[in-house]
């Protein structure tokens, strides 16, 4: 407690002796040289759009399953409707001609809605795969 006014107080010597020898402690403030280098420079940074900005042309679709066979996939759209979820189905043929039917819950517009459903499938053991949709040309493509 003794040294601490002393410690605070700019450009102080302090005298310490040990053994017999004397030695002197100056105390120097510090200088940051930080703020006056990045003084009156520009820094650019590059324009990018916000996250919110980049998902108006997206939405966000879960794939729950995918039937050949209709009335299975409304089975599951029902499943679904039962546990409170919007879900329908939707017909599509491969390269091969087959048509198949995907069963989508969605679309989802937020983070929390999305992880709400995706915990909701969860805890009745229903898997599902997450699909970012081009809303202007119907494209999908797998989401991390």
């Amino acid at each position: 407690m003794y040294f601490l006014p002393i410690l605070l107080e700019k450009n102080t010597h302090l005298s310490v002796s040990e053994n017999g020898a004397e030695q002197t402690i100056k105390i120097v403030t510090p200088d940051f040289q930080f703020p006056n280098i990045l003084k009156g420079a520009e820094i650019k940074v590059p324009e990018a759009a916000s996250k919110a900005e980049q998902d108006i042309n997206f939405s966000y679709l879960l794939q729950v399953g995918s039937f050949k066979n209709a009335p299975d996939a409304e089975s599951l759209r029902v499943q679904l409707l039962l546990l409170n979820l919007e879900a329908f189905v939707e017909p599509f043929k491969t390269s091969s001609g087959d048509t198949w039917h995907r069963v989508l819950v969605g679309p989802l517009d937020n983070d929390s809605k999305s992880a709400s459903v995706r915990a909701k499938l969860s805890d009745n053991n229903l898997e599902y795969l997450l699909l970012k949709r081009n809303n202007s040309t119907n494209a999908e493509s797998t989401a991390p």
